[in-house]
């Protein structure tokens, strides 16, 4: 049994001093769990009527105090209902010791026999031992599907987001694979243009050159036919030049044959001696090549 701050505190109904010491000292934090005169801090502060929030940082550092019986075999749960306590420190003095409801204390009362002024608070300690149990173990099933009903709500979120962010990722993929499609259809008019000049380019390359072979073949055949007509010229001029030298040769022998037939007549009328007839002879003529 220890008289410590906290004890001192409660009895001296030092509301502040001990919700600040109970929140911040550690040995007034320890204090909750020692009894003085077999009650414990918890006792001590539901018989004065403490404020709610003190009774409830009570049993943050000491849970098991609703279990302990205390002077005239009272647990805190006799004791809170025959100071009419708030229906929230009631409340939560059975939530966390169920049982409370049917345990009796020295004079053979349990809790319910005290009945209490606040309407809820007796509704409350009215209900049923098992009725309490079973609300608990509903309100942790319900709390554990509320957990599981927030985690699945969160991965919902968090697929939905990452969903978006997929959208966002294939809208920026579609974006560029458009603006790739579009840089292609440019490179493409560009090759195609760039064909365009080069097939221009080409032909007019293989124009000119046509232009040149043809220019060219024209220059030779001009020289071919140049040539063949000089050919034909100097074969035409030979043909004439040998046709003037067979006239020539022919009016040659008629003159001859006409100067022997003036010569026989002459020897008729007149008699040349035979030495001058000698000296007379057929003049030779050169022929033309």
């Amino acid at each position: 049994m220890v008289y410590g701050q906290l004890h001192q505190l409660i009895e001296q109904s030092k509301w502040n001093e001990a919700l600040l010491a109970l929140r911040a000292v550690p040995a007034v934090q320890s204090d909750a769990s020692e009894t003085h005169r077999d009650d414990l801090p918890l006792h001590m502060a539901c018989d004065r009527r403490a404020p709610d929030d003190v009774i409830v940082e009570l049993l943050k550092h000491n849970p098991s105090a609703v279990k302990h019986v205390g002077r005239g075999g009272n647990l805190p749960l006799h004791i809170a209902t025959q100071r009419n306590l708030s229906y929230d420190v009631v409340e939560t003095i059975i939530r966390a010791y169920p049982a409370a409801l049917d345990c009796r204390n020295s004079s053979n009362y349990t809790p319910r026999d005290f009945g209490h002024d606040d309407q809820y608070a007796f509704q409350g300690l009215s209900r049923p031992t098992a009725c309490w149990h079973q609300l608990m173990t509903d309100e942790k099933r319900e709390e554990a599907q509320d957990t599981k009903l927030h985690t699945l709500h969160e991965s919902i979120d968090a697929a939905l987001t990452a969903l978006q962010k997929s959208n966002d990722n294939f809208d920026d993929m579609t974006s560029r694979l458009d603006h790739v499609e579009k840089t292609l259809q440019d490179l493409e008019n560009l090759r195609a243009q760039d064909l365009e000049g080069t097939i221009t380019k080409l032909e007019t390359s293989i124009s000119d050159s046509m232009q040149k072979i043809e220019n060219r073949l024209s220059t030779v055949e001009d020289d071919v036919k140049a040539a063949a007509a000089r050919d034909f010229m100097a074969r035409a001029a030979s043909r004439a030049h040998q046709s003037d030298v067979a006239k020539m040769q022919k009016s040659s022998a008629e003159e001859v044959k006409r100067l022997q037939k003036e010569v026989e007549q002459l020897r008729v009328h007149t008699k040349i001696p035979k030495n001058a007839e000698k000296n007379v002879s057929t003049p030779k003529i050169k022929s033309a090549a």
